[in-house]
């Protein structure tokens, strides 16, 4: 290769490191998180069971109108008009049907597993930008969809196609803008998103729009702004690289250069990387299969990876579970709702901070075993000690804010604890663990509507097994990874 360039990261020092145009394509590629999250939470709102209507009921001939709250809904065997409109009493989902909505939740987190699995695929296949604005279309559409549907069944697939695409585009916000990154700026990739601010739009659009079908049309909207970026931004070029499209690559590498205001590459560096990536390419061959049968023949990283995975899935499960369960908590689902988001929005930058400070997995631990403290006095003010509901929901969003600590220390834990070999094919087995989270906790919400205390037993139960799960694992912070121990 030319002197001075040795690698790809080389060549993006040379044309600016990060620039402006390396800020464009960070803006530009987590901004779909924000219309995702208001796609995602959306059933908080269009499957909330209403607080009070009236139903009209047929009884030996004469019709009988009796008002009815949310704790008296399956005394109606009649039709449900008047109180919130949501898809629950548009398509009378109550009694036997009260599963529905919760279950259409589920069936959404269960797409958003299936599109964990096929995101990177699709992305090797395709490229990067074509998936990522695939998945922003088809979320959109999912949307759409949804708000025009004619029967549970019809909006079911809707959230399904959205699920599927939600996680499609969450693989796309980490791998793609990595790719345009020197290593010093890649921690970005993945740690930064508007997810929390997300959640807030969603209160807010709820607020102003409270029919289902309206707020289905509305929430879209925010998702169509990231066509605009569809002409200005280009493909991968390590991407591009890959496949052999040198030509293409070389223009990519002449925007990038421009657009930060220095020289372009030479064609000799281009093509002296692609036949570097091809040669890497080779070699890498059967590299992921080698790393899962690494994984399941070794037994201390086996054992390894099924702790972080446990762990993995409590932090999902907690996560999932207070979210949607913000309709059935105290107070206004709307500033709930509000409340959610600013914990995420603030509990990301602070637990970035935090994982800088020595023993890591400390902290990891007291966020777990905070969780089920409080998790507990919840669950004992639901079994019938005297409370206030604003105490519930401070309680409630508290959780919330130690989750999203220990999930994000995890995620940094996690990598931390395997060797370059196998790291990737562990995280990626990892978020099996979240993505079953995210059809359960649904379910764990509905469980609460029969029993307000299960939810609490059920999620300090598995705070308090993440905790001592963790107790398991190496401190890593300031220790070297142990690259030989999967090779062995």
């Amino acid at each position: 290769m030319p002197d001075g360039v040795h690698n790809i990261e080389d060549v993006f020092h040379k044309i600016g490191g990060f620039g402006r145009f390396q800020l464009f394509a960070l803006l530009t590629i987590i901004y779909p998180e924000m219309p995702a999250a208001v796609l995602a939470m959306t059933p908080v709102f269009v499957g909330g069971i209403p607080k009070s209507w009236n139903c009209t009921e047929d009884i030996n001939g004469s019709s009988i109108t009796s008002q009815l709250n949310s704790k008296d809904v399956c005394s109606c065997n009649g039709t449900l008009y008047g109180g919130e409109d949501s898809i629950v009493s548009e398509w009378n989902l109550v009694c036997d049907y009260s599963w529905v909505s919760d279950f259409i939740t589920s069936i959404q987190m269960g797409g958003m597993f299936i599109g964990a699995l096929l995101g990177s695929q699709l992305a090797d296949w395709i490229g990067r930008k074509q998936t990522l604005y695939l998945s922003c279309l088809l979320m959109l559409l999912g949307g759409a969809a949804s708000s025009i549907s004619p029967s549970p069944y019809v909006f079911a697939a809707a959230r399904f196609l959205i699920g599927v695409n939600i996680s499609t585009y969450m693989v796309m916000a980490t791998i793609y803008p990595m790719e345009f990154f020197t290593p010093k700026y890649r921690s970005l990739s993945g740690t930064l998103g508007p997810w929390g601010e997300g959640v807030i739009l969603l209160a807010l659009l709820a607020y102003f729009f409270p029919s289902w079908r309206t707020l289905s049309w509305v929430t879209c909207l925010p998702m169509t702004l990231i066509f605009f970026t569809f002409p200005f931004m280009p493909e991968s070029p390590r991407w591009l690289l890959q496949q052999g499209r040198v030509t293409e690559a070389k223009k990519v590498f002449d925007q990038i250069s421009q657009w930060n205001g220095y020289e372009k590459v030479d064609n000799s560096t281009v093509e002296a990387l692609a036949a570097d990536l091809e040669r890497q390419k080779k070699e890498s061959t059967g590299q992921n299969r080698t790393a899962y049968l690494k994984i399941i023949l070794n037994g201390k990283s086996l054992s390894k990876v099924m702790i972080f995975m446990g762990i993995w899935f409590s932090c999902s499960f907690i996560f999932y579970g207070v979210s949607f369960g913000a309709k059935s908590l105290s107070g206004d689902v709307y500033l709930n709702m509000v409340y959610v988001g600013i914990i995420d929005t603030l509990a990301l930058p602070s637990s970035v901070l935090l994982m800088g400070w020595p023993l890591a997995s400390t902290i990891l631990m007291d966020s777990n075993i905070s969780v089920p403290l409080v998790g507990i006095i919840l669950m004992e003010m639901e079994l019938g000690i005297p409370h206030s509901s604003t105490v519930k929901v401070i309680l409630a969003l508290t959780s919330r804010i130690f989750v999203d600590g220990g999930w994000t220390t995890i995620k940094c834990f996690t990598g931390e604890s395997f060797p370059t070999s196998i790291r990737s094919s562990a995280v990626g087995i990892c978020t099996v663990g979240v993505a079953i989270a995210g059809v359960v906790a649904p379910q764990v919400v509905f469980l609460g509507t029969m029993y307000p205390a299960a939810p609490y037993f059920i999620f300090g139960g598995f705070s308090v097994a993440s905790a001592g799960l963790s107790f398991l694992l190496r401190e890593t912070q300031g220790n070297p990874i142990e690259e030989t121990e999967a090779v062995k």
